[in-house]
């Protein structure tokens, strides 16, 4: 069972979003709160699975909450602003949300949130595969599989996440920084600008110059540069090892 918070100092809309989640099975609404000093109040009491947050409480701004949160509580922003899109994918927020709030929406978000806290449950609080990421696509935003992702290049000042069915996420963050982020058992560098998930790798091409990455098309191949050679070889033993078939 998700237990919910929700968070709106509009009564209508705190309605609202309550009933939504009042249709859902697996969801119960532990509380519903206008302030910040009510939402502060039902974190302790209730310590919820998720707080539907939203971003303009009257003269408050729900951002101020994000101190007082427990950190097993995963916050989701809901807002009928879209300029806030930006700084809430800033924070550790889960999703964001914009009213009036869709139900298919929702149960995508909902989705999210379960393989979150079945990822905790399984792994004593490890986030691991199972993560979903929002990021910029040409046509706007989209979510995407961490596990889904094949490889993650830096083109100038950008940098950009392939998926394995084709579609390519931009991203501001540098390089060096997705390296951090990313899974360290699954995501290995293989050059200066780029990255791949050892799970979609096929293989080294002859004179180990290079690495072939499986995508919807075929293979893509990325440079791999002498100084990480060693660690994509090992990498790719073990995987065998384990089970993996490399070509």
């Amino acid at each position: 069972m998700i237990r919910a918070l929700v968070v709106d100092d509009e009564p209508l809309a705190r309605r609202e979003m309550a009933r939504l989640l009042a249709e859902v099975p697996d969801v119960l609404v532990v509380s519903q709160a206008a302030t910040l000093t009510e939402a502060r109040d039902a974190l302790e009491a209730f310590e919820p699975d998720v707080v539907f947050l939203d971003v303009a409480l009257g003269r408050d701004s729900g951002f101020e909450l994000l101190g007082s949160i427990p950190g097993r509580t995963r916050v989701v922003f809901v807002t009928a602003h879209a300029e806030h899109a930006v700084a809430a994918f800033g924070t550790d927020a889960v999703d964001y949300l914009l009213k009036p709030v869709a139900m298919p929406r929702l149960h995508l978000t909902l989705a999210r949130i379960r393989e979150d806290v079945d990822g905790e449950e399984s792994a004593g609080g490890m986030r691991g595969g199972g993560d979903w990421m929002y990021l910029r696509q040409d046509a706007g935003h989209g979510f995407v599989k961490v596990a889904d992702l094949a490889y993650v290049r830096a083109e100038g000042d950008q940098t950009m996440l392939h998926a394995r069915d084709g579609r390519v996420f931009h991203s501001s963050t540098p390089l060096r920084a997705w390296l951090k982020q990313l899974p360290g058992a699954d995501f290995v560098q293989v050059h200066r600008s780029a990255l791949v998930n050892l799970a979609h790798v096929r293989g080294v091409s002859p004179g180990e110059g290079a690495v072939r990455v499986a995508v919807a098309s075929g293979e893509v191949t990325l440079e791999l540069s002498r100084r990480h050679a060693a660690r994509i070889r090992a990498a790719l033993g073990g995987r065998r090892q384990e089970g993996g078939h490399f070509m």
